[in-house]
């Protein structure tokens, strides 16, 4: 039998950026509605088949699905929850054959590859969407802008969304400068990459921990694939890079500030400890995107995904009690 215990996970409030979508946009009822449709004569509706829930976001063998659900009677309520898994096909796993109890001079190295029948989770992420608000906890691979991409790829394929338009999940932003002059961001150190990687559009480097990296924040600060490609291509095999950043905002030849929404939408992905604003005053590490740790019930290290949508809803509600976020749950 597995053995359960807790961990704590960081559930995170993300709101849906509605300027540029249709007049009363609600992800909510249009993600329902979606999934209650079928996606041709023969095929069954999408909240039944898992086959037609997958996304091939990158193009590299791997799969993004909508898995797990929340039950079907209550979608139609105050909240729609979810479980989005990457999902890797043809790993292959460096092991041993044999144990490490063994009276012999060395153990063999071999490549052990998983079957056809089976497939490996590479990260996990779990949602829960009221209206235009969302609630979510990351999975080292499955990131918020994985929901992102994921969520524009379902409503692009069902012509909910114009080519171009896109689901974008702004985080919301803490704190009482009213107005910010510059920003400092520290991400995560960038890895040098590995030969088999180096022709990839995407995954440029993998971090250590969570949050940005820093070839994530070039990007964010207009490189294009090409040139972070070709710089991480110079950094030699076990060498990372780090980076420290200060943005500024100007108007002309003079420095400018901007208020806290403008910036909700770039920083969304980045790791609260890695953001610093300065206004009249500065503030720094920790607090900065609306998030709390729970500790949440996990089976051999993966939450429970019972559990952590019961938290997530819980927390959000408390949010929104608390006047936090403007979300109605009587709906």
């Amino acid at each position: 039998m597995a053995k359960v215990s807790k961990k704590t996970a960081s559930i995170q409030y993300r709101y849906v950026k509605t300027e540029d979508l249709f007049t009363g946009f609600d992800l909510q009822d249009v993600l329902v509605d979606i999934l209650r449709r079928s996606s041709g004569a023969d095929d069954p509706a999408l909240s039944t088949s898992v086959r037609l829930r997958k996304k091939d976001l990158d193009q590299d063998g791997s799969f993004f699905v909508l898995n797990q659900m929340s039950n079907e009677a209550t979608w139609d309520g105050p909240v729609f929850c979810g479980q989005i898994i990457h999902v890797k096909k043809g790993v292959e796993i460096p092991g041993i054959n044999g144990t490490v109890d063994q009276d012999i001079p060395s153990l063999k190295l071999a490549n052990f590859s998983v079957g056809k029948e089976n497939s490996i989770v590479d990260g996990i992420l779990y949602f829960a969407i009221a209206g235009n608000h969302v609630g979510l906890i990351e999975g080292q691979k499955a990131r918020g802008r994985s929901l992102e991409r994921f969520l524009t790829s379902m409503l692009q394929d069902a012509e909910e969304l114009e080519p171009g338009e896109a689901i974008l999940l702004p985080a919301k932003i803490q704190g009482k400068l009213p107005e910010i002059r510059s920003m400092k961001l520290l991400p995560k150190r960038s890895a040098a990459q590995s030969a088999s990687n180096r022709t990839k559009q995407r995954s440029l480097a993998e971090a250590k921990g969570n949050g940005a990296t820093v070839f994530e924040v070039l990007e964010l600060l207009g490189w294009n694939h090409e040139e972070i490609g070709a710089l991480s291509e110079s950094v030699p095999e076990g060498g990372w890079i780090e980076g420290a950043f200060n943005v500024l905002f100007k108007h002309g030849k003079s420095r400018a500030a901007i208020n806290r929404k403008a910036i909700e939408e770039a920083v969304r992905n980045l790791d609260n400890s890695s953001i610093g604003l300065v206004g009249n005053g500065s503030e720094k590490g920790g607090h900065m995107k609306l998030s709390e740790p729970r500790s949440i019930e996990c089976t051999s290290d993966m939450l429970n995904p019972d559990a952590a949508m019961q938290a997530i809803v819980k927390v959000m509600k408390k949010w929104a009690q608390l006047g936090h976020i403007d979300c109605d749950f009587n709906k």
